[in-house]
């Protein structure tokens, strides 16, 4: 059975519109249903976790439990750091990093704590058939949401957007042995001078819109 995991309240609200699933039931992170999307076999659990690495990496191992998922897809928004990059473009992860474990006591500790480096495969990945502005490449996690600074940090370590949770889902799939597919859709893009009003309503804005693009455009490249 494959997961489909949303972190923010924004993301899920606009699932369920998307869905519009007839009973929701609760986990101990959130809210899910069962849909059957047209172009699968199987049903999916499609699942809330709330945001953050712990909630994500929680609600992850507990679906993975519950319903014996053999692969997790993320979807989600991110704030665009790759300097080519647009609102409502969607990266499909090969790797995911994370960048808030710090290691003080490493007299050489690199900005990616390696433990927790999770390589992803793409083997079914069939490039002619992506939608256009799609990237593959680097997602880079931490517990916060990135502004300009952030953003300049994590350019040079090819970096092609960051959230909150997939650097944490993906460790837990890996341990779990399972598959992993992460969408990220582009929500906003951090610039100098950019007030963090703005930054949010392009958040605001565009997340709705992601959403709709990859449930529709996307989820269909996975097969069965």
């Amino acid at each position: 059975m494959k997961g489909i995991h949303i972190c923010s309240n924004l993301e899920w609200k606009s699932v369920l519109s998307i869905c519009q699933p007839k009973k929701c039931e609760v986990s101990p992170y959130g809210s899910y249903f069962i849909h059957q999307f047209e172009h699968w076999e199987e049903p999916a659990v499609v699942y809330f976790s709330g945001y953050s690495k712990v909630m994500a990496a929680g609600a992850a191992q507990f679906m993975i439990d519950h319903f014996n998922l053999s692969h997790i897809i993320v979807a989600g928004s991110s704030g665009g750091v790759a300097p080519y990059l647009e609102p409502l473009d969607v990266i499909i992860a090969n790797e995911t990093v994370i960048y808030d474990c710090i290691d003080r006591l490493e007299l050489q500790a690199e900005l990616f704590c390696e433990p927790f480096k999770t390589l992803i495969n793409l083997e079914w990945l069939n490039d002619s058939l992506l939608p256009e502005k799609t990237y593959v490449g680097r997602v880079a996690t931490a517990d916060q949401d990135i502004d300009y600074a952030v953003k300049q940090l994590l350019q040079p370590e090819n970096v092609l957007v960051a959230d909150w949770e997939s650097g944490a889902v993906a460790l837990v799939c890996k341990l779990n042995e399972i598959q992993i597919t992460i969408f990220r859709g582009v929500s906003d893009v951090p610039k100098e001078g950019l007030s963090q009003e703005a930054q949010t309503l392009q958040y605001q804005t565009n997340t709705p819109k992601l959403m709709k693009r990859i449930f529709e455009k996307y989820l269909n490249l996975i097969d069965n």
